[in-house]
């Protein structure tokens, strides 16, 4: 175990030396020295059967190996379901494993991709995914910490492969190396060591990019925007100091309240408190202007019922009158028309009423002529008759007279 451990600290030097990231030859030796230590822990571990867990759970469950423990410090968890078990150097790490420490205990996970994890105290982290094709070259690692404070340093993948989530932020990196600290409420503080980072708020969307080395930005709530990038405070700095030297933990118990910690942790809780009373008010404020508006558009909404109602009324009272006007016209135009039909009708009777005189005269003449032709008949007829009667009574008076 010891010679495995040690082969994984110096593979762990390399990648970092490789990564252009060489850290001071105390620190690697004090690495070595703690994998060294932890050794007997592994072997004894291994005699009983403990240390069996993470080959057990790879070999019974259809979990992922994404990487290992090269350091652990103290108390590390890991847990996977409802499977929980104590961290020691060389244990692989898993897909959706959350890993725990307590406030004195730290760890350092190496990723496939060589990505260096080192988490520090009192920290929650889950593994969400982690995807690598080493002949390709091509993945994605994604990691939530829900409380505590770690370091990210990159791997092989590209810089877009890498995800990092918190309650109120999601940090994209560029070849990146950063310090990162949750708060217990879930404020998030992110520290650039080399690189640049975007950093984005969860609810809003709204990103900070950091390009100075050395410089920090927060996201306190879900709906505060990143600040500023700036020097980071120096109790931070503090307590980020385990993580550039996680040795200096050794031996600490969980029971030691770390101060500074606590001081950082209530700053940003004031932090965040003032920040949600900020947005509490600006909240209301905007409330209170959508209830302003609301209003207004209620009252512009009333005036233009009204000025459309007093339109309607209007048009309905011109077109009453048009309608009035038109029947008028349509009125006017029947009577001239009746009249005009009257007149005509008038014209024609009495063209009929002379043409059946002109007719009657006619017929009266005619009648007239014929009856005059028939006296004048009866008269000649008369007068014969009357002449052949006197003609007749002298021819018997000239008979007589000569008898």
């Amino acid at each position: 175990p010891f010679g495995d451990c040690l082969l994984r600290c110096l593979v762990g030097c390399v990648v970092w030396r490789d990564k252009g990231m060489v850290r001071p030859i105390s620190y690697l030796l004090a690495f070595c020295l703690v994998s060294a230590i932890t050794a007997s822990s592994v072997k004894a571990g291994s005699r009983d059967g403990t240390d069996n867990f993470s080959s057990q759970l790879a070999a019974n469950s259809s979990q992922t190996a994404i990487g290992f423990a090269a350091l652990a410090v103290n108390d590390v968890t890991g847990t996977i379901k409802t499977k929980t078990k104590k961290v020691k150097v060389s244990d692989q790490v898993f897909l959706n494993e959350v890993i725990e420490t307590n406030p004195a205990s730290t760890t350092q996970i190496l990723f496939n991709d060589e990505t260096v994890l080192t988490i520090g105290p009192d920290l929650r982290l889950i593994l969400d995914e982690m995807v690598y094709d080493p002949d390709s070259n091509k993945g994605k690692v994604v990691v939530t910490a829900a409380r505590g404070l770690f370091t990210f340093v990159t791997g092989s993948l590209s810089s877009e492969s890498y995800v990092i989530n918190t309650p109120t932020a999601t940090i994209g990196v560029r070849g990146t190396k950063f310090d990162l600290f949750v708060s217990r409420k879930g404020a998030s503080t992110v520290v650039l060591r080399s690189g640049a980072i975007d950093v984005k708020n969860v609810t809003s969307g709204k990103t900070r990019r950091v390009a100075a080395v050395g410089t920090a930005t927060s996201v306190v709530t879900k709906n505060s925007e990143p600040t500023p990038p700036a020097p980071p405070s120096p109790e931070l700095d503090l307590i980020l100091k385990p993580l550039a030297n996680p040795i200096e933990l050794q031996g600490k118990k969980p029971e030691q309240v770390d101060a500074v910690r606590e001081d950082v942790e209530e700053k940003s809780d004031k932090k965040r408190e003032k920040a949600l009373k900020k947005e509490e008010k600006k909240e209301k404020a905007i409330a209170a202007r959508k209830k302003k508006k609301e209003r207004k558009e209620a009252k512009l909404k009333k005036q233009k019922e009204k000025k459309a109602a007093a339109r309607k009324k209007k048009n309905e009272k011109k077109a009453a009158k048009r309608k009035k006007q038109r029947e008028k016209q349509v009125a006017k135009r029947k009577k001239k028309k009746e009249q005009k039909a009257a007149t005509r009708k008038k014209k024609k009777e009495r063209k009929i009423a002379a043409r059946k005189k002109k007719k009657e005269r006619k017929i009266a003449a005619r009648k007239k002529k014929k009856e005059q032709k028939i006296a004048k008949r009866k008269k000649i007829k008369k007068r014969k008759v009357v002449a052949r009667k006197k003609k007749k009574e002298q021819k018997i008076a000239k008979r007589k007279k000569i008898k």
